[in-house]
């Protein structure tokens, strides 16, 4: 009886340590998802930042070309 009731004690200890390791892997998963969402907003935020800033720059080449048109074409080809 001794032997069967330890062995029941182990597999409950193997099934709990199952369960805090899934609960670790859950936790890193969310964790790593977290990160993940963070740098996609930082990327995406820093890729609105340089369509603005190439967008300003656009805006400055064609207000400088309005006052001289044939310097601009020439730069742009």
């Amino acid at each position: 009886m001794f032997d069967v009731l330890g062995i029941i004690s182990c597999q409950k200890n193997i099934s709990s340590g199952f369960a805090q390791a899934a609960a670790n892997v859950v936790t890193v998963v969310i964790i790593a998802a977290v990160v993940v969402v963070v740098v996609v907003v930082v990327v995406v935020v820093v890729i609105a930042a340089v369509v603005v800033l190439v967008v300003a720059v656009a805006v400055v080449v064609v207000v400088g070309s309005s006052s001289s048109s044939s310097s601009s074409s020439s730069s742009s080809n």
